[in-house]
């Protein structure tokens, strides 16, 4: 199966309706360009300070109606990269992405698994923990013949979560982020490489790039399309946003499979 896919970076503020307009602006653009599929990265509608956390996940249900209104009108699937969602934890949230089809239907709910609690080389530190809980069930969708699965940001360190995933049947993996720019230059390009060759898959990164409004830290960039083979199809920019496309053909996934069957022979 062949599917022209859109990654859009975005640089996302602290101010939700602002991140709306051009979330759905970039969808335009991308539509327009012939997209069959569109990814937004992580926390899309909001990068802002957890004490907004509660506000802006009150408005999930309206801001995911827009989006539902947007896919069954234009006809293409769309995952929301990833959007906060209330937990029955108070002043605790999930870190959730959603997939849309193209009839305006909810098809998959994932919530980021491996939660970001970390201190890097140059003392930048981050408690995802605080605020949010882990998610626990692995996800898998089908769409248009082709089967897609879910990850989130941080659980790109963790290649069991990428292997069940393929075995599971996936095909293309999902992968929005907010990769901090001290470790995506160290590792993001070859940890996403590293997920598509193992798994012969297609990885679909889009991410934020820019400054965090409430923690000031630097986002990476550099939304990547690469392939079953390694193969970089497109990667963004490290400073501003932009829509990221490229083809894919799930064609290729099974021939390779064939051909150089590693999945057949895993013991994970």
């Amino acid at each position: 199966m062949k599917i022209k896919v859109a990654c859009i970076q975005m640089n996302s503020t602290d101010h939700l309706e602002f991140n709306l307009h051009r979330a759905i602006q970039y969808a335009y653009y991308a539509h327009q360009d012939g997209a069959e599929l569109i990814v937004y990265p992580e926390m899309f509608l909001f990068r802002g300070k957890p004490s907004q956390f509660s506000a802006v996940a009150k408005r999930t249900q309206e801001v995911l109606h827009k989006f539902k209104q947007m896919a069954c009108f234009s006809r293409v699937p769309m995952v929301l990269g990833s959007i906060i969602e209330r937990s029955k934890q108070p002043k605790k949230f999930f870190n959730s992405s959603l997939m849309i089809s193209p009839q305006g239907k909810e098809v998959a709910h994932y919530r980021k698994r491996h939660l970001f609690d970390v201190e890097t080389p140059k003392k930048q530190k981050c408690h995802e923990s605080r605020d949010f809980l882990p998610g626990k069930e692995m996800v898998t969708a089908d769409i248009a013949g082709i089967r897609f699965g879910f990850a989130i940001c941080y659980d790109l360190r963790f290649p069991g979560h990428f292997r069940r995933l393929a075995l599971a049947g996936a095909e293309v993996i999902v992968l929005p982020s907010n990769f901090l720019k001290e470790t995506g230059k160290a590792h993001w390009l070859s940890l996403i490489r590293a997920r598509a060759i193992e798994n012969q898959v297609y990885m679909l990164a889009p991410a934020q790039v820019g400054k965090h409004p409430a923690t000031a830290q630097m986002s990476y960039g550099h939304s990547l399309i690469v392939d079953p083979w390694g193969e970089v199809l497109a990667e963004g920019n490290g400073k501003s946003p932009e829509v990221l496309m490229a083809s894919i053909d799930t064609s290729k996934v099974k021939a390779l499979r064939k051909s150089f069957p590693v999945l057949k022979s895993s013991l994970d």
